[in-house]
Parts: C-alpha cells; sequence; structure tokens
C-alpha cells in the first residue's frame, strides 16, 4: 500500500485586470522530485494525510496564482502583490532586535569615548542600520515570494485568452 503525497495541481487562472482565463499546472516548490510516499500501515490514515496535504497544496497553489504576472496584459494583481509584501517583512522582523543590540554593543565597544560624549550614539547607529538593511531585507524576501511563484506555476498550451 503506497499513496503518494500531492506535489502537483491543475487550476484556473483568472486575471483581475484584464480578465484573461487560463489553466496553470502548480508543482509544489518544497516537493522533492521523485513521488514521495505516505509513511504508515493504515490506509485510513494515509488517505487522511493525503486529503490534509492535498488542501494544504491547493491553498499554497491559490496564494502564489494570486502573485502570477498574467501572459495577456503582464501585470500583477496589487492586492495580492501588496499581501505578499507583507508577508516579506516578516524576515525583518526576527533579525531587526538581532541587528539593532549587535549595532548598540558594537559601537559602544568601538568607541567608548563617543559614548562619554554622546550616549545615544549607539542608538543612532542601530536605528541607521536597519533604517539602511531592513529594506534590502524586505526586497529580497519579496522578489524571493514573486520569483517562486513564477517558477512553480506554468500555463498550459490551449488555454488562450478568453476575456469575460
Amino acid at each position: 500500500m503506497h499513496i503518494n503525497l500531492p506535489s502537483k495541481l491543475r487550476c484556473d487562472y483568472l486575471c483581475s485586470t484584464c480578465g484573461y482565463r487560463g489553466s496553470v499546472e502548480y508543482n509544489d516548490p518544497d516537493a522533492i522530485a521523485e513521488p514521495e510516499p505516505i509513511p504508515g500501515n493504515s490506509r485510513l490514515l494515509a488517505e487522511q494525510a493525503f486529503r490534509a496535504a492535498e488542501v494544504a497544496l491547493e491553498k499554497k497553489a491559490q496564494r502564489s496564482l494570486g502573485l502570477l504576472r498574467c501572459p495577456s496584459c503582464q501585470n500583477r494583481d496589487r492586492k495580492l502583490t501588496r499581501r505578499a509584501y507583507r508577508r516579506a517583512l516578516l524576515p525583518l522582523v526576527a533579525i531587526a532586535p538581532v541587528l539593532f543590540m549587535f549595532c548598540v554593543i558594537a559601537t559602544a565597544f568601538a568607541a567608548p569615548g563617543l559614548i562619554a560624549r554622546a550616549p545615544w550614539a549607539p542608538v543612532l547607529v542601530g536605528a541607521a542600520a536597519l533604517l539602511t538593511i531592513g529594506p534590502v531585507v524586505v526586497g529580497l524576501a519579496h522578489r524571493r515570494l514573486l520569483r517562486e511563484a513564477d517558477s512553480a506555476a506554468r500555463f498550459l498550451p490551449g488555454s488562450g485568452p478568453q476575456p469575460t
């Protein structure tokens, strides 16, 4: 008894800008190349795990489909792109406190004479580092999300422009 985890899904795409409709094959970017069997001996548990994995794959595909560039008008859905940008802020939330404290401590050790004259200088250095590195981290994460969406989905032939 072998039930493999789903890694491909066929979806319908609808462009919110021009109304283009098409079929898309979504390949899970986190799946491995060969079929991955669900472990266990119980058929019922394997089927439940398959259904849960299928639902998770559908959610992932729908999130990714909204970030695709339309083949007809070359635009992305603005609302979903903004939502992806907010999702791209999460790495900054994780790195910001560490970066800020590192800059404050490094400034305190590197320039103890400066701290005697201006005790707020390490805080200023930490804030400047966040303002400099923060947009870079968020921009890279956002581009990675868009690139992942573009590489995971493929428009199927025969699904031409069908404006609504």
